[in-house]
């Protein structure tokens, strides 16, 4: 379908709506003729997170701190998935380490590193048409290497936590003495137990179990307090596509690195540190920003007129074309509404009239 059968409409979509409001006038896809993508202007999640502190190598929480993590500081299960170091041996992520492509992928482990400015496009311009998105990140999976809850499982709600709590305490209790006096043998482990010193300790390390039930509790710092007095934190409502209304895929983007596109990630990430990022109330401001650019960087590559789109061929590293289908398909209504909630008489009248047709 040619642009123009889509502007048909869409170029005054006053006109043929009967709900005008909001609705922006589209021609092209062009920096005059398409408006801001909508899906960028807020994030509607409610995690406490930075894209800055987690790319930053060991992610200390002060400049030089010796929290800075290593390999030998997490367990030893996890070392194999985060064994990426810098030369300074501190741990460092790269976008993969949380977000996982909806199909397996090899041989573009290059896109996750930082841009070179000599070579924007590290591969050779090859798609893929079954690589669409990026799966949900899960706490389990991706998290739980430097954020573990003592055993305790995640997403429970406060009765379920605290029935966690109570049967995983008597366990865990062991074992976190036995770990810190593994040296000495039974008899010297009972003896010890039964000293008033050790009993301070495993009471304190009983409260921090408990303490995940507090009002303010460890999961508040990722987390919002919830509204209910059945859940410990509020809904994450963590998207799982941002473009609801077009057809973007990953996949027909594997010439290009992830910082092109995300860029704010990667703008503070490097040694020198910002103290600024750090704690609830800046990583919650950090949260709130989308990091998926708007539509010059799209125009970068895809070039809307075909005569301009031609002249360039040869002189950038890739062109692309920018037709309305390439992104868009032709809507259908939703099943709550019918399309006479939203087509006007003469919007109809046009649909039905051979003008319409080729």
């Amino acid at each position: 379908m040619a642009d123009k059968d889509c502007a048909r409409c869409h170029a005054d979509l006053a006109s043929v709506t009967l709900k005008p409001q909001g609705k922006k006038s589209v021609t092209n896809f062009s920096k005059d003729g398409h408006p801001e993508f909508g899906a960028i202007s807020k994030d509607p999640g409610t995690i406490r997170f930075s894209h800055v502190q987690h790319l930053r190598p060991g992610q200390p929480k002060s400049s030089g701190g010796a929290d800075a993590k290593q390999p030998q500081m997490i367990a030893d299960k996890f070392r194999d998935r985060y064994s990426r170091v810098t030369d300074k041996n501190l741990i460092q992520l790269v976008c993969s380490d949380c977000h996982s492509r909806d199909v397996e992928l090899k041989g573009y482990e290059s896109l996750e590193l930082p841009v070179d400015p000599k070579n924007d496009f590290p591969t050779a311009a090859v798609q893929s048409t079954s690589h669409k998105l990026f799966k949900p990140v899960e706490f389990e999976k991706h998290c739980v290497a430097c954020h573990d809850l003592d055993g305790i499982p995640h997403g429970l709600n406060r009765e379920q936590t605290k029935q966690a709590v109570d049967r995983l305490l008597p366990l865990k209790l062991l074992e976190y003495f036995k770990d810190r006096n593994s040296n000495l043998d039974p008899e010297a482990l009972t003896q010890l137990a039964k000293s008033s010193e050790s009993q301070e300790e495993i009471e304190g390390y009983e409260l921090r179990l408990h303490a995940v039930l507090s009002q303010d509790s460890a999961c508040l710092k990722c987390h919002q307090k919830a509204e209910d007095t059945v859940s410990i934190v509020a809904p994450s409502n963590l998207k799982k596509k941002w473009f609801r209304d077009a057809s973007f895929t990953h996949g027909a983007h594997l010439m290009v690195r992830c910082e092109k596109c995300h860029a704010a990630p990667y703008a503070k990430s490097n040694d020198v540190f910002d103290s600024t990022l750090i704690g609830n109330t800046k990583s919650s401001e950090e949260a709130s920003q989308v990091t998926i650019p708007g539509i010059n960087i799209c125009l970068e590559c895809h070039v809307q007129d075909p005569k301009d789109r031609s002249d360039q061929f040869g002189k950038k590293k890739l062109v692309a074309s920018a037709d309305c289908v390439d992104c868009h398909r032709y809507h259908r209504d939703s099943p709550k509404n019918s399309a006479s909630e939203y087509l006007s008489v003469d919007a109809w009248r046009l649909f039905f009239t051979r003008e319409f047709l080729p």
